[in-house]
Order: C-alpha cells, then structure tokens, then sequence
C-alpha cells in the first residue's frame, strides 16, 4: 500500500508553501555542501539507506545500498563490512583495516547519528555541514 493516505497527501499540499518544501530545501542544501565537500570518484561510508540518496546527490561509490545491487558479485559481504563500519563499538584497528580495503576516505551522516559516528569525529576533521548532515574526512595512519 502506498506510505501516505490519499487525506494525508492532500492534507500536505494544503500547507503553507515552506512547510511543504521544506523536504526538497533541505536536500538542495546537502547537495551543495556534497558537491563543495566530496570529490568526484571518492569512495564514502554512509548508511544503506542514505547511499541510495547520497549516490543520486553527489558523484561518488558507496560500500552498499539497501536496494539496487541486483546480482552484484560479493554483495553480502559488502554489506556485513558496512554494518560492522557504521556500528558504533566497533573496535578501530579493525575498522581502520576495512576502511583502507575499500579506499574510504569521507564518512557522511545525519548529526543526529552523531554519537554512533563519535570514532569518525576522533579519527577525522569535519569538512562539511549543511541542512543537518556532516561529511567527516578521516585521518588514516
């Protein structure tokens, strides 16, 4: 079934016209701090569920995405390496290990995630902010 009610969607084009952009404002403004922040080609850690919505923003890889990998060899793996990266007790020897296997070099979330990523703000420096998503650039031994 469809995520909204037809009275909810109507309910949401009945609001004032910055409430109902608001959703699309706030995406303009990461695509320009993504654009300014991440370079073309750069391989970047984020969750699942952004990186379908990050790859579409901005020119970049991703270790995995919550859809889209059809028959994509090595997939699984990919995606139990992503759950252990964004986990937050993981152990930093072992995260580092993995972040130099796929070529990390940026990490971006939601701030409100910021206590899961605390490790990406010790092992990095903040070179973004915008529309509440940070783009961390991590300092690798």
């Amino acid at each position: 079934h469809a995520p909204l009610s037809f009275g909810q969607h109507v309910q949401a084009a009945l609001l004032p016209r910055a409430e109902r952009r608001a959703p699309l404002t706030r995406l303009l403004e990461r695509r320009a701090m993504l654009e300014r922040t991440i370079p073309r080609g750069s391989t970047v850690l984020t969750t699942a569920r952004f990186a379908r919505q990050l790859v579409m923003l901005c020119d970049c890889y991703v270790l995995a995405a919550d859809r889209g990998h059809t028959q994509l060899s090595g997939i699984d793996k990919r995606r139990r390496d992503l759950v252990f990266l964004n986990a937050a007790l993981s152990p930093w020897d072992q995260r580092a290990h993995l972040i130099k296997h796929y070529g990390v070099q940026l990490v971006t979330f939601e701030n409100r995630w910021r206590r899961r990523y605390q490790w990406a703000y010790e092992h990095g420096d903040i070179i973004g902010s915008a529309a509440g998503q940070d783009v961390i650039s991590l300092r690798l031994p």
